[in-house]
């Protein structure tokens, strides 16, 4: 799960300076303990039978994906540029985690 990382790649892409970068690298920091919120509701959400199914998709989208995203955005930046890449991948970030933070069900978890 990315988390708010997405919040670092959009400073990153418009920053101005190296203070806007040393503010996005900790909001990455603090998007860590987002990530163990996640992992701490899936191992108590989901049911025992079925938790290493969802955790090794979660891991897949997670990891083994990420050279894929990698490769891609190098690519992309590359053609474009990496300014425009960082804040594109900034704001399709930000619709992902929005898309499940709206989400009701998971709003309601107590």
């Amino acid at each position: 799960m990315a988390g708010p990382r997405w919040v670092s790649s959009f400073l990153v892409g418009i920053a101005p300076s190296y203070p806007l970068i040393a503010l996005a690298a900790i909001l990455v920091g603090a998007a860590l303990s987002v990530e163990t919120i996640w992992a701490t509701l899936v191992q108590q959400r989901v049911p025992s039978q079925y938790l290493s199914r969802i955790v090794s998709l979660d891991m897949l989208g997670s990891f083994a994906l990420r050279p894929i995203g990698f490769a891609g955005s190098g690519i992309l930046a590359s053609a474009v540029g990496a300014r425009p890449v960082l804040i594109a991948d900034g704001i399709a970030g930000f619709a992902v985690f929005s898309l499940g933070a709206l989400t009701p069900a998971i709003r309601q978890l107590n």
